[in-house]
């Protein structure tokens, strides 16, 4: 599709039916699912103080904006995934310039940046967005997509406003890692019970390194 054709789809969305559809749904009637472990690739440091284990962080443009960060709506949201492997895939796809072509990374992107691990509490429930698709009228390709977030981000204001009290967050599928529903953006979380926060040249998960996930199970190339 051209960039034309790209931004008529955008102006040419119906936010406000989307909107309706989510406000239809019955809370008891979400399909959910629970995460307690968590990972994230994060920067071990910000404006020159230690990063927090997890914290919720509130756009303030956006450029800054994710997926599921809202559109109209101001809340804090972090990223997280089931596995180390999805966080990594997160990340480093973020960071390369064309990661549908060639992937690699070199020593210099992984020294900053270390994994969090959170085991929380209790369990984060989570709207399964998947699931919801029939109710909402859309399709796998609406949400996980290239140039969707004039889809994704309304729906996060819609589900947020309708569901915050009930859920922490979403639950969707990585882009990139190729695995199902491994990944949530949650506006609120139980307790936090543990934390680990390791630089990603000295972290490990059952027997293989930071490199080794990078290039094993996400064909990423290391360049040095």
């Amino acid at each position: 599709m051209s960039q034309t054709g790209k931004q008529q789809a955008r102006d040419n969305f119906d936010v406000k039916a989307l909107t309706a559809l989510v406000a239809s749904l019955a809370p008891g009637k979400l399909k959910t699912a629970e995460m307690t472990v968590t990972y994230r690739v994060q920067q071990q440091f910000y404006d020159q103080q230690k990063s927090a284990a997890l914290s919720l962080f509130c756009p303030e443009n956006e450029q800054q904006k994710g997926r599921w960060n809202g559109r109209q709506q101001d809340f804090g949201l972090t990223y997280l995934a089931n596995s180390p492997k999805g966080a990594l895939a997160e990340a480093f796809s973020h960071v390369t310039p064309n990661p549908k072509g060639e992937r690699f990374f070199d020593s210099r992107m992984l020294a900053p940046r270390e994994m969090s691990k959170v085991v929380f509490t209790g369990p984060l429930t989570l709207i399964d967005v998947r699931a919801l698709l029939p109710q909402l009228k859309l399709s796998a390709q609406d949400i996980e997509g290239d140039d969707v977030y004039h889809i994704t981000q309304p729906l996060a204001d819609a589900l947020y406003l309708m569901f915050a009290k009930d859920v922490h967050g979403i639950l969707y599928s990585s882009r990139w890692s190729g695995d199902l529903l491994d990944c949530a953006a949650i506006w609120s979380h139980p307790p936090v019970g543990q934390t680990e926060q390791t630089p990603l040249d000295d972290f490990e998960y059952q027997g293989m390194d930071s490199y080794e996930i990078l290039c094993e199970q996400l064909n990423f190339a290391f360049t040095g």
